[in-house]
């Protein structure tokens, strides 16, 4: 069990606990204009998920605003992750949908999620890990090509926006996949 209680955290799920299969998790900022598109899409696809949750495996939807180590404590004690955020690469058009590992991260982002007060995922998840604990072996993120993350606008632009149903596609089919796979 990782816990220190002098710093008030602990990174170990309840004895009793068995891993849960998924989570995935909007990130972002739905006041910032695209910075929103990760709960929209996340939104979207726990909407489909609830209407017929006995087609796809067990998984837990959230919508956050956070990242670095607080997003790593959120996803101790599942198996599975999938993170939906947007991101500015400048390399793709408006609207593109990415879609790669957590190894990938660093090269498309690495001063995107660094502050001093903070650490990367990539890292967080690292030093998790480092203290033993439960974290998914298996993180993708998906991420929407946005321009637009600084704006106080709760809309979208039209090309990001347009990217949301397939986005939502994409989660739902993801998760038939991996559970197949499990399956197999």
């Amino acid at each position: 069990m990782m816990q220190n209680p002098e710093l008030g955290w602990n990174l170990s799920p309840s004895p009793n606990s068995t891993p849960r299969p998924w989570i995935v998790i909007g990130l972002g900022n739905p006041l910032l204009g695209d910075d929103g598109v990760g709960w929209r899409i996340v939104e979207r696809a726990a909407q489909r998920y609830n209407a017929s949750p006995h087609s796809y495996p067990q998984a837990d939807f959230e919508c956050l605003s956070l990242g670095g180590l607080s997003l790593m404590e959120r996803l101790v004690g599942y198996r599975k992750a999938i993170i939906v955020d947007s991101i500015t690469t400048g390399k793709q058009p408006e609207g593109t949908l990415l879609s790669f590992s957590l190894e990938d991260l660093p090269a498309l982002a690495s001063s995107y999620t660094r502050s001093s007060h903070d650490t990367t995922l990539p890292e967080a998840i690292q030093v998790g890990r480092m203290m033993g604990a439960p974290l998914p072996d298996f993180i993708t993120i998906l991420a929407v090509e946005a321009r637009r993350v600084y704006e106080f606008s709760e809309e979208l632009t039209p090309a990001v926006a347009a990217a949301i149903p397939r986005a939502e596609q994409m989660i739902l089919d993801l998760l038939v996949e991996e559970a197949a796979h499990d399956l197999a």
